[in-house]
């Protein structure tokens, strides 16, 4: 049975007041919800020793996921990662979207919906999330109305689900950009961890790491994660792709197709792991290379490399590139119903 607690998240800059809300499931794992953002604020679950570790990057108000960069643990939208030019054609109409990043267009523009203050109501096993993203914000066509829904399906197992539809065609990429740090939220860099990813092919970048269209067979190289590697190991390696950003910062193309394992986090200091299954096409992997130094929850201390982004999603650009199909554009009416998992067990 699923536990609930709520209490004010402090003060946004519309007057409004935010809240966190708690959800524990029959084991004591603990899921922390914000309504600024529909953001994951923290996630306990049980070590090795059964004692409860946060193992996701956050902060202790509103104030902070409204103020930083960074988007800790929040929803984006309406299309996450980066649009060429801030522009899209459907049906023969060009439109021009925010041009947040001089020259691109980036995680839904200037107020994206992890700068959203969302409504939100109690479920018997989780927390939903509404948010209506008006025709023409950020220039996006068609009036959006958003629902992301937390739940504790079972012990250990938290579900993600979208549930977005529009009253004009449009494109819908949401996405969760939770940094996971199995270590614990505050221990530092999270580079001597273990990653499995289930996929083959990563995007070709181009100007602005921008998915250009093509793919890159990763078998042999440093991209390649189909067996459990330490993330740190060949994160400085001179290949073209990682020095391009400084790092990992890559959409990988998941095997196969409908609910299946995307990835496998793992700490041998804890002896927590996570395992990511989903239904969307893509796992975005980012290390948080360009993560500046700042505080987090309780005075930790965030900075590069402190956590593991691994977002569920369609392919950044897609829109714009027929080649990476399946494409995120949605007919009026039609639903964007898309679900994540978050398994966790001790090893």
């Amino acid at each position: 049975m699923v536990k609930f607690d709520t209490r004010d998240f402090g003060p946004c800059k519309n007057g409004k007041t935010a809240v966190l809300i708690s959800m524990a499931d029959g084991s004591g794992n603990i899921a922390r919800l914000s309504s600024f953002g529909a953001a994951l604020q923290s996630l306990l679950v049980r070590d090795r020793g059964g004692q409860l570790t946060d193992v996701s990057l956050g902060y202790d108000s509103a104030a902070g996921y409204e103020s930083a960069d960074g988007c800790l643990g929040s929803t984006m939208g309406r299309c996450t990662g980066r649009i060429s030019r801030s522009r899209f054609t459907l049906s023969g109409v060009e439109y021009r979207l925010s041009d947040n990043k001089n020259g691109y267009h980036m995680h839904g523009g200037f107020e994206g919906f992890h700068k959203k203050l969302w409504e939100w109501e109690l479920l018997s096993d989780g927390v939903r999330f509404t948010y209506v993203s008006a025709d023409g914000e950020e220039g996006y066509p068609g009036e959006l109305t958003a629902k992301v829904s937390y739940r504790w399906l079972r012990d250990g197992v938290l579900s993600l689900e979208y549930d977005c539809v529009s009253s004009k065609e449009t494109v819908i990429n949401l996405t969760n950009h939770s940094y996971f740090n199995l270590g614990g939220h505050a221990c530092g860099s999270a580079l001597g961890q273990r990653l499995q990813i289930f996929s083959h092919a990563v995007a070709a970048l181009g100007e602005n790491t921008i998915p250009t269209g093509e793919l890159t067979d990763i078998a042999g190289t440093p991209l390649d994660f189909r067996k459990s590697t330490v993330i740190g190991d060949r994160i400085y390696s001179d290949y073209a792709l990682i020095r391009k950003v400084g790092g990992y910062d890559h959409c990988y193309v998941i095997d196969g197709s409908g609910m299946r394992p995307a990835a496998v986090l793992s700490s041998d200091a804890t002896g927590i792991e996570m395992c990511v299954s989903t239904d969307l096409p893509v796992l975005g992997l980012y290390t948080a290379n360009f993560l500046s130094r700042r505080r987090g929850k309780g005075g930790a201390v965030y900075d590069s490399f402190g956590g593991v982004c691994l977002e569920t999603e369609f392919m950044p650009n897609a829109v714009n590139l027929p080649e990476y199909a399946p494409r995120p554009v949605f007919k009026a009416g039609e639903h964007y119903r898309f679900t994540t998992l978050f398994a966790f067990r001790s090893i």
